[in-house]
């Protein structure tokens, strides 16, 4: 996978904010903590962010190169990917020396949304839900994104 997300391990402020997405739609909270994921260092330019890695920029490209939806032009920003840019950007300012400019988070937001949003739209057509059978829990959900997801081999 390009990336994926285990949700049982999401940090305290990636679960509060899939959450608050989640509430606007149940299935983007899924799709946005996936694009979060997604982010490069180039998207956020504050690294690293509490359980998060960026994604290099190889495989950031591929990200982009995914087919998606095409969405109306001039369309307002999804709240959801407003939600999920507001917790980035908090989040990312406040290992800078934890009191955060409302100002500067709010623009780091506004420079991510656009961002999430398509990345997001591509994890809707290309992410899958996966169980790893590793995983202690044997058969914990894991959010995946493919560049070629050919086959996928489902067995019980």
């Amino acid at each position: 996978p390009i990336a994926s997300v285990y949700p049982h391990r999401d940090p305290s402020w990636l679960a509060l904010a899939r959450q608050e997405v989640e509430h606007q739609h149940k299935e983007h909270g899924r799709q946005f903590c996936l694009a979060a994921q997604c982010l490069s260092e180039a998207d956020l330019q504050t690294w690293p962010l509490t359980g998060m890695s960026p994604l290099p920029e190889l495989e950031a490209a591929k990200v982009l190169k995914l087919s998606m939806y095409r969405a109306p032009v001039n369309e307002e920003p999804n709240a959801s990917a407003m939600i999920m840019a507001r917790h980035i950007a908090y989040a990312s300012l406040k290992l800078k020396g934890g009191m955060v400019d409302d100002v500067k988070a709010e623009a780091l937001a506004g420079r991510l949304v656009g961002k999430l949003e398509a990345v997001a739209m591509r994890v809707a057509r290309h992410g899958l839900r996966i169980q790893d059978p590793t995983y202690p829990t044997a058969g914990a959900d894991v959010d995946a994104l493919f560049y070629h997801a050919a086959f996928v081999n489902c067995c019980e």
